[in-house]
């Protein structure tokens, strides 16, 4: 289930942040943040983006992290 929060930004107009956590028994799977302009953008991802992360494997996709420049300096070599 998702959660969104209004925060103040520095120029003093509103941004909401919408939050999904992927619970497994008692323990988060996986934590995913974003910030919107708007409430309705911010419920509309967090309605598509738990969809999405609720197919088989989308959470090992999502998790799965890129390799970085060093060892790809180090392959090419």
């Amino acid at each position: 289930m998702g959660a969104i929060t209004q925060r103040k930004r520095k120029d003093g107009s509103s941004g909401f942040t919408a939050q999904i956590q992927v619970m497994k028994e008692v323990a988060a799977v996986y934590q995913e943040t974003q910030t919107f302009d708007r409430k309705r953008r911010a419920h509309f991802w967090i309605r598509n983006r738990e969809a999405k992360l609720y197919e088989p494997g989308a959470i090992a996709e999502a998790k799965r992290q890129g390799i970085t420049v060093k060892p790809m300096i180090e392959r090419a070599s």
